[in-house]
């Protein structure tokens, strides 16, 4: 049986979770990172999804990418011993794939230890087995400026509000809307990974203002 590689057709759904892609009728419902559901175009319009099938026993799922950077650095995650998809669709939420490839490469451990689940020992041995086969990918990784500000474990400042603003408009919020969502969560200490900060936000806008 062939493997799906791409999907090609028109958003149904998008929510902070991931996508249902309409294709010829069929509608596929994808897995995907923070940082590539923001990439996708609004509802009703057609997308391009880079997909990694996982088959097993009970199920066959779907994990989708913007492009094929995302998708080849989510292969490298899930090859090391102790993460599987859901922690590597953590990590890509959290970070960016030229980010998280910038924090392996300079053994910035404080920066990945803010990924939810994430703890020292799992960190160390993220960049003992990824430092150098992610050298060889073919990605650009910004590496300028600190562990302290990188990646998901930058303090809520006006990249990483705008990030969060981007995902709710994209997931149909209105922009004022979005706005006094982004403000809400800003002020929660305990809002630390991007992806935590969505589901936050997500909530204050369910209760209303």
């Amino acid at each position: 049986m062939g493997m799906i590689s791409r999907l090609r057709g028109n958003v149904l759904v998008k929510d902070f979770a991931g996508a249902v892609i309409d294709v010829h009728g069929i509608g596929f419902r994808v897995s995907m990172p923070m940082t590539s559901i923001e990439k996708l175009p609004p509802q009703g319009q057609e997308a391009e999804v880079f997909v990694h099938m996982a088959v097993r026993e009970d199920a066959m799922d779907l994990f989708g990418f913007h492009n094929e950077a995302a998708r080849k650095v989510f292969l490298k995650l899930i090859s090391v011993n102790g993460i599987g998809p859901k922690m590597g669709l953590s990590f890509l939420s959290g970070m960016t794939p030229e980010d998280l490839v910038a924090a392996v490469i300079r053994e910035d451990i404080r920066a990945l230890c803010t990924i939810k689940g994430v703890g020292k020992k799992k960190a160390e041995r993220l960049v003992l087995e990824l430092k150098e086969p992610l050298k060889k990918l073919d990605i650009s990784p910004g590496l300028g400026g600190s562990g302290e500000q990188g990646g998901g474990g930058a303090a809520f400042g006006g990249g990483i509000a705008e990030d969060l603003r981007s995902a709710l408009v994209n997931l149909g919020y209105q922009e004022t809307m979005a706005d006094k969502a982004v403000e809400a969560v800003r002020n929660s200490s305990q809002e630390r990974e991007f992806d935590t900060r969505l589901r936050a936000a997500l909530k204050v806008l369910r209760k209303g203002f």
